[in-house]
């Protein structure tokens, strides 16, 4: 039988007390025939009960009409404004790819599988872990995503929260999901706002199937420095990554042969990628190369669109911002040539026309803002990767704090714009914002205030951030200061700060507690600390652990580390494994470790290589 969910409204209900209250007289009543005064006693309880069953019985119905408002929320959330109440969502089954945000095809064109990459997703969904399938625009991944819930979960009732805060209202209201499929398509639609959290889904992971895409663009945008991390990626990492190549993972030659048995549409398939043919994804590369000589004001307002996102903004362009993010791009007659209203219309008629029944350049979303179309997005990131300058000051007016600390992100890390950075951060930080303030005090030491950045690391620290204790505590242990940084670092590391449990396992150590350091190593390397797990090695070796050693060592090195690569290249030659011990010998060589290529020119001199030794 197929299940439905279904959102009920507040019914009458006989609490637990309402029942006492009823009970006690009637207990009452019977015991009087046994017990002297018991009438009288039970007449009082009851009176007093009752009182209490009113007061809490207001405090039960005020409760019960907040639950009913945030079921009403949620039911439009996820079932639309129309939504009534007795609404079912609807199962995996029986819904429709346009929901699940597929794009539609222009071309009509069998599914066709790609094996390992769909075991790999079900693999971890059976897990109950939350997965998320990245790749470019247009590389079928919500398309697989669907193949592999629709063949594991086919009953389940699937959630398509519209909004960042959809997930989020539904937790603050108590509502526990089981068994249900949540669909977060373009999961940087959700990540405005922090309302969606890595706490979030690691609860709703626990009982129910959660799936998400990103395109390898965003990603790739969010990813941390070694002193700087957006909050963004700490909810990214809570998902088992799956990625989608065009190239690399394409499907078998013979499940195209077998869906596609024209040779010409699949040659063109073959070249171009199943999902860019279908997805007619030339028509729309040759309206933006087109676009810039036949429309140049068109072309401008999509290219302000993308500068806006590519500063760091996730939300659609107001309209009203539109004209002036293009300005950046046009020259002053072009300027004046945009203001007449005749241009402007033509110009986003233009940007904003279908090119084919299902995609237009400029797309206007779901809150009445312009977004660019994904795979367009993807290219002109690609063929213009710069942002004007006014352009930074015109999204810096226009940000909210915590997208300011995002647009600083994306200035510092992606453009090296120190100032720019600088300018929204400080804006960000003075507005309240903790990640801000703890990016502020990163690009403050850089430049060498530490006085300032001390200051704005400490204002970050005490409103919570991790980040801020973990600086903090490196600028004051770089000072002398090992007593105060123990104590930021502890409090951090018990945040789930890796890099502060992997520094407090080196103070440890240092003083000779190898039994605590070994611990907070251990928490740290299996957080994926290359350092923590080089460390860890060192202290197992130094104690004799040899076979332990080895295995942090071989971790650490298979994640770049270059100094686990030579202990390793080290522990192997001891053990007369030279061979190996030279491969990894040449891995740290490779990164210009002194030692590694001393040790290197020694191993091939013991063997007359004198040559390559030499060199």
């Amino acid at each position: 039988m197929t299940k439905k969910t279904r959102l009920r409204p507040r019914g009458q209900r006989v609490t637990t007390l309402g029942l006492l209250v009823l009970l006690i007289p009637a207990v009452g009543v019977a015991a009087a025939l046994k017990w002297p005064n018991a009438g009288e006693w039970a007449l009082a309880t009851a009176t007093a009960l009752t009182a209490l069953a009113a007061g809490a019985g207001s405090i039960w119905i005020r409760w019960q009409d907040q639950r009913l408002d945030a079921k009403s929320t949620i039911r439009r959330s996820f079932l639309g404004t129309d939504a009534r109440i007795g609404d079912k969502l609807p199962v995996v089954a029986d819904i429709d790819l346009q929901a699940l945000r597929v794009h539609a095809a222009v071309v009509d064109v069998p599914y066709i599988p790609r094996r390992s990459k769909e075991r790999e997703v079900a693999d971890h969904l059976r897990a109950q872990r939350p997965v998320l399938i990245v790749g470019s625009s247009m590389v079928g991944k919500t398309r697989l995503a669907v193949e592999v819930v629709k063949d594991l979960f086919p009953e389940r009732p699937v959630l398509i929260p519209d909004s960042p805060t959809s997930l989020a209202e539904l937790d603050k209201a108590d509502m526990v999901l089981r068994d249900h499929v949540i669909w977060l398509d373009d999961l940087d639609r959700f990540l405005a706002g922090n309302a969606l959290t890595p706490g979030l889904i690691t609860r709703l992971a626990a009982q129910n199937c959660i799936v998400a895409t990103i395109r390898a663009r965003e990603w790739d945008r969010f990813r941390p420095t070694d002193q700087l991390r957006p909050p963004e990626w700490d909810l990214l990492i809570a998902f088992c990554k799956v990625t989608l190549d065009r190239d690399r993972d394409r499907p078998a030659d013979d499940d195209i042969l077998r869906a596609i048995p024209d040779p010409q549409v699949r040659e063109r398939i073959i070249n171009i990628g199943i999902g860019e043919y279908v997805g007619a994804t030339q028509h729309v590369a040759d309206q933006i190369t087109l676009g810039a000589h036949y429309n140049p004001l068109g072309y401008a307002l999509l290219l302000g669109a993308v500068d806006w996102r590519r500063a760091g903004i996730i939300r659609g362009v107001p309209a009203e911002l539109l004209p002036a993010l293009a300005g950046a791009r046009l020259t002053a007659r072009q300027r004046a040539d945009l203001g007449n209203s005749d241009n402007y219309a033509d110009a986003l008629r233009w940007a904003t026309r279908e090119i084919n029944p299902t995609v237009a350049l400029l797309e206007l979303d779901e809150s009445d803002n312009y977004s660019v179309y994904d795979y367009a997005l993807d290219q002109l990131m690609v063929s213009d990767p710069t942002v004007p300058l006014d352009t930074w000051e015109l999204v810096i007016d226009h940000a909210t704090a915590d997208e300011l600390n995002a647009v600083g992100y994306q200035a510092e890390v992606t453009y090296r714009l120190h100032q720019v950075a600088e300018r929204s951060w400080r804006r960000a930080a003075e507005i309240g914002n903790a990640g801000a303030m703890s990016n502020l005090g990163v690009l403050l030491a850089r430049r060498g205030d530490d006085v300032e950045a001390e200051s704005w690391y400490r204002r970050a620290a005490d409103a919570g951030d991790a980040d801020a204790m973990y600086n903090l505590g490196v600028l004051l242990a770089r000072r002398g200061d090992a007593v105060e940084a123990e104590s930021l670092w502890r409090r951090a590391a018990d945040a789930g700060d890796a890099d502060a449990m992997s520094n407090l396992g080196v103070l440890l150590a240092r003083r000779g507690d190898d039994v605590e350091a070994e611990s907070w190593y251990r928490r740290a390397a299996d957080a994926g600390d290359a350092d923590a797990m080089y460390n860890l090695g060192v202290l197992l070796a130094r104690r004799g652990d040899d076979e332990d050693a080895k295995t942090w060592y071989r971790r650490a090195a298979d994640a770049g580390h270059a100094a686990a690569m030579y202990n390793l290249g080290v522990l192997l030659a001891r053990r007369g494994d030279k061979e190996e011990a030279e491969a990894w010998y040449r891995r740290a060589a490779g990164t210009g470790h002194a030692a590694a290529v001393n040790q290197l020119s020694v191993l091939l001199a013991e063997r007359s290589e004198m040559d390559e030794a030499s060199r």
